[in-house]
């Protein structure tokens, strides 16, 4: 349908899925009355965090702490507790994000509050003696639409091609 596929371009000003595209193309096979998900059906599939979640796990006799908290930017004295001890923190941020507007703010993109997310947590003196890692994810749906979406149009001090 051509209104869907208008609808599809403009998918960083709506609140659509990275993997819309995806199950989108496969309606035909998801629609049939003998479906059965694939793995790539379920490993696409994505719930946004709600509250914090935590996971622990021990590697090479080294327990780790892996705590996801999505959403919850407005709370953050509510869970700041729960990095006392901290020794590294891995940030991780969809680079694709840079054109997709928040849903509360029209005027930011998505790339730009989680990066402002992260400048917060460098200047958290509860942070300074930890190791910070930046990981920028979804390079792969970055390079496919910077194509159609220019970044210096989000990000002005941007000047490269």
């Amino acid at each position: 349908d051509s209104g869907v596929q208008s609808c599809f371009e403009r998918r960083n000003e709506f609140q659509i899925s990275d993997s819309g595209k995806y199950y989108l193309d496969s309606l035909n096979r998801i629609y049939s009355l003998d479906y059965l998900p694939t793995i790539q059906d379920v490993l696409r599939i994505q719930i946004a965090t709600t509250g914090f979640v935590e996971y622990t796990f021990q590697l090479r006799g080294v327990m780790f702490r892996m705590v996801d908290q999505g959403c919850l930017t407005l709370e953050r004295r509510k869970w700041m507790h729960y990095f006392d001890d901290v020794k590294a923190i891995i940030f991780i941020t969809a680079i694709n994000e840079y054109d997709q507007v928040v849903h509360d703010y029209l005027e930011e993109t998505k790339l730009h509050k989680s990066l402002e997310l992260f400048r917060k947590l460098l200047s958290n003196p509860y942070f300074q003696k930890c190791v910070i890692f930046l990981f920028l994810n979804k390079t792969d749906l970055f390079a496919e639409k910077i194509m159609k979406s220019h970044l210096n149009q989000y990000f002005p001090e941007y000047t490269g091609p």
